[in-house]
């Protein structure tokens, strides 16, 4: 994935296109990560992201299901290397 700089809780993840980033953030909400996807006209097209946005109250255990969680949606999607 490429993150992009944030200096905020907002951690946006760049996924190019439209279609992508609605596909990756059903698939995040699908297991209980709730992410808001941020497509045109909101940013400009092949700008589309998805916005996690992150709490101090966050539990570790929280945080790992959010990171395989993005891990198996990357792989369904083929967003990932090893992707199967």
């Amino acid at each position: 994935y490429t993150v992009l700089h944030s200096e905020s809780a907002i951690i946006s993840i760049l996924t190019g296109d439209d279609r992508t980033t609605q596909l990756l953030a059903k698939r995040m909400n699908d297991r209980d990560v709730f992410v808001c996807p941020v497509l045109f006209p909101a940013v400009p097209k092949g700008k589309s992201r998805i916005r996690n946005c992150l709490m101090a109250t966050h539990t570790k255990k929280q945080l790992n299901h959010v990171l395989q969680s993005y891990r198996e949606a990357g792989r369904q999607l083929r967003l990932l290397c090893g992707a199967s």
